[in-house]
């Protein structure tokens, strides 16, 4: 994740710090997951070079070479599945980094929130009606009207139309009506 993206979003250098720092241990986790997962990929090839050489001096076994090549197949088929799971568990880490570094200082109401914000987030990252947008246009608008932050919730909404004279329009005094929790 960019600096220059977060600081954008008007993050802190402290902020940034702390979601890099947690960004990374996830990523950290992955990297290990993919580690773990290479050395059984290591010994699945092993095993995959020493079944060939066994099928190579096999003297017309056909029921050896048989069960040798399904072997070889199951071997194949795992490390497909090897692939596309580190793949999938790379992308999920990606899409969390990002995800992470839109709540800012904020603490969702727990684990479940979150998790269902994070998924909501991801069902809007892949539909088309969301292309060309940026994560945090997806993420305000996954969030809006939705009570998901533990504690009090502090937004800061421009004036309209240049008043700055401190009065309420409708908008802004609608908003307020519907999210009593949110002070301004």
């Amino acid at each position: 994740m960019k600096v220059d993206f977060l600081k954008e979003l008007g993050l802190t250098d402290d902020q940034i710090s702390k979601i890099q720092a947690e960004s990374g241990k996830d990523v950290q986790k992955e990297k290990d997951k993919a580690t773990a997962i290479q050395a059984k990929l290591d010994e699945a090839n092993e095993q995959i070079k020493t079944l060939n050489e066994t099928i190579k001096g096999s003297e017309g076994d056909a029921q050896k070479l048989k069960d040798l090549q399904e072997k070889v197949q199951g071997y194949e088929k795992a490390e497909a599945d090897r692939k596309k799971a580190e793949e999938e568990a790379t992308k999920e880490a990606g899409i969390r980094a990002r995800f992470d570094g839109l709540k800012g200082e904020n603490k969702y109401l727990n684990e479940g929130t979150e998790t269902w914000i994070l998924n909501e987030f991801k069902k809007a990252l892949e539909s088309k009606d969301n292309a060309g947008k940026s994560d945090a246009d997806i993420y305000a608008a996954v969030i809006k009207d939705k009570n998901v932050f533990a504690g009090k919730q502090k937004l800061t909404i421009p004036p309209a139309n240049g008043n700055s004279s401190g009065e309420v329009d409708g908008i802004t005094k609608a908003f307020l009506e519907r999210n009593p929790g949110i002070k301004i």
